[in-house]
């Protein structure tokens, strides 16, 4: 099974102010494609708060393209395939406010999110933020860095896949009993 890893950064507390994108894409365990794109936001305004925790600020964005371009480049690796995010609510509504912002259909995307089959699968660690779980399969990434959560996450579902003698997200999910999702 192919799966497409998502990860957004916001520029403030709305969520159709995305910022940037990180996209790995696995094919066959085996991550084959890795895109980091900025996002020039609708609205320029940057909360110091959301700076402070990915530093990227409307200078970096100002000459990058708006979501509804970048989309046409993206839109066959999140509508062909499972889409799995790390904390999905705050990812899926991120796009799907970024959509809403351009007029664009919203398809039917679906999707998992990887922090629900976290907690089934390592239930005692303290928590199940990326950064911890990064950690106790022997990860190192820089966190809120859109791409390398991507990854980081694509990895970490690569190695649960292996260590739980199943050969896709597919399988890992039946064995989980978790349930897809359709974003709506």
């Amino acid at each position: 099974m192919n799966y497409t890893v998502i990860d957004f950064e916001t520029a403030n507390a709305q969520r159709n102010s995305a910022c940037a994108i990180g996209i790995a894409y696995v094919e066959n365990n085996i991550i084959t494609q890795r895109i980091y794109r900025l996002i020039r936001p609708q609205n320029m305004f940057f909360h110091p708060r959301n700076i402070d925790i990915h530093g990227i600020t409307a200078l970096d964005v100002e000459n990058e393209p708006e979501f509804d371009e970048l989309y046409t480049e993206i839109k066959d690796l999140l509508e062909n395939d499972l889409v799995v995010a790390h904390n999905a609510p705050f990812d899926m509504g991120v796009l799907k406010a970024v959509l809403q912002s351009y007029d664009i259909a919203i398809p039917r995307i679906e999707y998992i999110d990887s922090v629900v089959l976290a907690r089934k699968l390592w239930p005692n660690l303290p928590n199940h933020k990326l950064n911890t779980l990064a950690e106790a399969n022997g990860f190192k990434f820089t966190h809120h860095n859109a791409l390398e959560d991507a990854e980081v996450t694509a990895k970490i579902l690569i190695k649960a896949t292996i260590e739980n003698d199943v050969f896709s997200l597919k399988e890992l999910i039946e064995f989980t009993k978790m349930s897809i999702k359709i974003l709506k």
